[in-house]
């Protein structure tokens, strides 16, 4: 298991690395084009306080090394820790998470049973093609088609789920209005 997540991360890292430039010479070109003015010298303190420049292998134990005290470096489009980042949807990732193991075992387990003590009938050949179909189709194709559908047809917000886009309802927590946000509910 650990010669996997080694391989896992030097490939991540290797991905990571492969495209041309880096995160500092976008923004250089950014702050320039928006007429910063920029020196050489300012340019080199930067490539040397990141490491531009150093070789791939002192980079990726650089990168590797925050990893264990939750140093996952800086956002370069945020200017936020990307630790901070990752903890500030962590949560919202934790009750979608929940809430599909909840539906998912909710459907699962009862129409299992049903088709387990129904053997041979219509229901259950039904039951199991739907099962089959279910399996086979990616969780993120299913996913887009929902989501186009939910916008298309049902003209919900797929967008972002953050404070500035819901409103929270008077009376209730800022859980219950985020939960109604996430389900598509709407009271005003």
């Amino acid at each position: 298991m650990i010669v996997t997540i080694a391989i896992v991360s030097v490939l991540s890292f290797a991905i990571i690395s492969a495209p041309p430039g880096s995160a500092l010479a976008q923004k250089i070109n950014q702050l320039q084009s928006q007429g910063g003015a920029v020196t050489q010298q300012q340019v080199e303190a930067l490539e040397a306080q990141y490491g531009v420049n150093d070789p791939w292998f002192v980079k990726y134990v650089k990168w590797i090394g925050g990893f264990p005290h939750g140093n996952f470096g800086q956002s370069f489009t945020l200017n936020e820790p990307v630790g901070n980042l990752i903890w500030s949807r962590l949560g919202l990732s934790l009750v979608l998470s929940l809430g599909a193991l909840v539906i998912a075992w909710g459907l699962s387990i009862p129409l299992g049973v049903f088709s387990a003590t129904h053997r041979h009938t219509l229901p259950d050949a039904v039951i199991t093609v739907i099962q089959f179909v279910g399996v086979a189709i990616p969780e993120f194709l299913f996913a887009l088609v929902v989501m186009t559908l939910a916008a298309t047809y049902l003209g919900s917000d797929v967008g972002a789920c953050s404070p500035s886009t819901f409103r929270v309802r008077p009376g209730t927590g800022r859980s219950s209005s985020t939960c109604c946000h996430i389900c598509g509910f709407r009271w005003w």
